[in-house]
């Protein structure tokens, strides 16, 4: 067993430029060749298993999983490579969650989460109780490398908060993954994991996100934040970005959705084997537009603008750069494109808003959040202080009862002239009516996972967002660079 992002093409299936591929043999100690065509993943619970034809049988080297669910604060340990340092290294920890729930979404998987130090080289190490048997397999890490990457992008250390795939989900795939391998399949990918095709992370600025969508009702703690649905995904027509997935029931069982220690991620429907299922759920009539709507005055050479890092899929972003020591107090300014026209007008919207900084040395500048009618009426919906923005890319909620069309328009202004601010990112995602009634859909599952979306996360996403952070930063510390000498 080992993870699939270590053997699988970053667009789906396994990697066919691998060569040279070998495992020990704890019998002999002989490096024992591998066919990559007997290699078989689950690249979303990030799996692999390999058909080594090393016979084991009358021995006691093989491991077995669990028979029982880990719980919180149970020692665990784990074995590795770590940095290539030491083949035969064993760390020790104990389980921070045994059923995590990402807030990002990215590790999608119900997730073991565990303080074992790791390092790269440990990725495919079973994570075993204190009798050795299978409670997780370790898959990523997040270490100081992506903890400060944005005020330290060469920062390194140890990884205590890390993780991968829990008991249930092993309990789910390696029986399939095994029965491929035995049978020498000509079919490498799980046939098991049901498709949801729904990109989702955990409420933001809980309770504030929260409370609208109950008021004046009792809030609960519980549900799912929707960022996108696929257009090929089961929900579509049911979820929308911004709605709120609250729980589902499989088979006369309900489980609902959230962070709390009886709740689930919502990855949890992916791994129980049933395809018609129930979902409760909170879904705004919303309405997105593309980040393309805006035009961009007031800046100077260094401005930028791309989609990165959640791109066009959730709504307007941009990342825009600027710095001047002229000692002239500038105003660099954002307005879209087109009218936006709404299909009701003076009722109350949700506006969410996420405004963040990757470095600033900005004393006090001010952002300002405007719609523009078509008289040209200006009304600021929002001002933000330089403190109110920060590095770890802060959501805001912003009431509007818009009376006509309007556009968005954003100033930065600024209030010293000697200002150096590099990175904001704006992401206008939805513009959300007044309609929280909780709903029930009946949705049916498919099986497998299209190929191409059937991906491991530490090795595809969360691996392209680090290089794509780094690429920014090093480009902004470049020009930073030039413009000081």
């Amino acid at each position: 067993m080992t993870v699939a992002h270590c053997v699988m093409d970053e667009n789906g299936g396994i990697d066919q430029t691998l060569k040279d591929v070998y495992v020990t043999n704890p019998l002999s100690g002989n490096f024992v060749p591998i066919d990559i065509n007997n290699i078989y993943y689950a690249g979303l619970a990030d799996i692999a298993i390999i058909r080594t034809n090393i016979d084991l049988s009358g021995t006691e080297i093989a491991l077995h999983l669990a028979n029982e669910l880990p719980t919180y604060g149970d020692e665990c340990y784990m074995c590795g490579n770590p940095e290539g340092l030491d083949n035969l290294s064993i760390s020790k920890g104990v389980v921070r969650d045994p059923n995590y729930f990402d807030p990002s979404g990215i590790q999608a998987p119900p997730i073991l989460f565990v303080d074992t130090p790791t390092f790269n080289g440990n990725s495919g190490s079973p994570i075993v109780n204190k009798y050795c048997k299978i409670i997780g397999i370790l898959t990523f890490g997040f270490g100081k490398y992506l903890l400060d990457i944005g005020a330290n992008p060469t920062a390194v250390g140890d990884e205590t908060l890390n993780g991968g795939s829990n008991l249930s989900v092993l309990q789910n795939q390696l029986p399939e993954l095994f029965k491929l391998a035995i049978t020498n399949s000509n079919t490498k990918q799980s046939q098991t994991q049901l498709y949801i095709g729904i990109n989702y992370g955990t409420i933001n600025n809980v309770p504030e996100t929260i409370v609208p969508y109950y008021t004046p009702n009792p809030t609960p703690n519980q549900g799912a934040e929707i960022i996108t649905v696929n257009s090929d995904s089961p929900f579509k027509g049911i979820l929308n970005p911004s709605s709120l997935l609250l729980s589902t029931n499989i088979d006369g069982t309900d489980f609902d959705f959230g962070v709390l220690p009886h709740q689930n991620p919502p990855s949890m429907m992916v791994y129980t084997g049933v395809k018609n299922i129930t979902v409760k759920h909170i879904t705004p009539r919303t309405y997105l537009y593309s980040y393309t709507d805006f035009t961009p005055s007031g800046f100077d050479a260094n401005w930028v603008n791309t989609g990165f890092p959640w791109e066009a899929t959730t709504g307007l972003n941009y990342f825009y750069s600027f710095y001047t020591t002229d000692g002239n107090l500038n105003s660099h300014i954002l307005t879209s494109n087109l009218f936006i026209q709404l299909s009701q007008y003076n009722v109350t919207y949700n506006l969410s808003v996420y405004l963040s900084k990757a470095y600033d040395d900005s004393f006090g500048d001010n952002v300002y959040i405007n719609i523009i009618y078509e008289d040209a009426t200006t009304v600021t919906l929002k001002t933000l202080t330089d403190d109110d923005i920060t590095f770890e890319d802060p959501q805001f909620i912003i009431p509007f009862t818009p009376t006509g069309k309007f556009k968005f328009q954003i100033i930065h202004k600024e209030n010293n002239g000697n200002t150096i601010y590099f990175g904001n990112t704006i992401s206008i995602t939805t513009i959300v009516a007044p309609d929280y009634t909780i709903k029930t859909s009946q949705v049916t599952l498919t099986s497998p996972i299209p190929v191409d979306k059937d991906l491991p996360p530490e090795g595809n996403s969360l691996k392209k967002h680090k290089q794509k952070l780094l690429e920014i930063i090093e480009k902004k510390n470049k020009q930073h660079k030039q413009h000081k000498q």
